[in-house]
C-alpha cells in the first residue's frame, strides 16, 4: 500500500486496493468453484456397487503431477533440465524418452494428468542458449553464459 499525504486520497487508495483484493479473491474463488464443479462428475461412480451402502464420494483416484518444470523454465534449465514440454507430455502418456543423463526412462503406467508449470519469465531462454542462437551469442554476456554452460 502506498501512502498519499493528502487527506481523502489516502482513504480512496486504501479502498481501491481492498476492492482489488476482494475482486481477486472473488475471481479466484469462482475459478476454483468452476474447476470443482466440472471435475466432480468425473469422480462420481455411476451406481453404487453392492455393499457400498449408497456412498457418494469419489471412488476412482487419479494419479499425476501438478507442478512440473521443463527446460523452458529458467530455474529448471539452469539446473540441468533439457527436456521440453512435448517430452514431458510424451513421458506422462507412457512413452519412453531419453532423460537428461542419456538414460532411457519410461513410467510403469501412464499418468492420468500432468501440469507443465513453466515460468513465463525467460521462457525458452535455455533452449535458445544451448542451441547457440547467433543473436544471443553476439552479445558478450550471451557468449559468456553459453561458454560457461558448455564447459560444465
Amino acid at each position: 500500500m502506498r501512502a498519499v499525504p493528502r487527506g481523502g486520497k489516502l482513504l480512496t487508495l486504501i479502498a481501491a486496493e481492498r476492492s482489488g483484493i476482494i475482486a481477486l479473491r472473488r475471481s479466484t474463488y469462482l475459478a476454483f468453484a468452476l474447476i470443482v464443479r466440472l471435475a466432480l462428475p468425473a469422480f462420481a461412480a455411476a451406481e453404487p456397487a453392492p455393499g457400498e451402502g449408497g456412498r457418494s464420494f469419489p471412488t476412482r483416484p487419479l494419479f499425476g503431477d501438478t507442478h512440473l518444470h521443463t527446460s523452458f523454465s529458467m530455474d529448471a534449465g539452469a539446473f540441468g533440465a533439457r527436456l521440453t514440454p512435448r517430452d514431458a507430455y510424451q513421458f506422462a502418456r507412457g512413452a519412453e524418452i531419453t532423460s537428461n543423463t542419456g538414460q532411457p526412462a519410461k513410467l510403469s503406467r501412464p499418468l492420468d494428468f500432468l501440469v507443465v508449470a513453466d515460468h513465463s519469465d525467460g521462457m525458452g531462454f535455455f533452449p535458445t542458449l544451448m542451441g547457440g542462437d547467433p543473436t544471443l551469442l553476439a552479445t558478450e554476456q550471451g557468449r559468456r553464459w553459453h561458454d560457461q554452460i558448455q564447459g560444465g
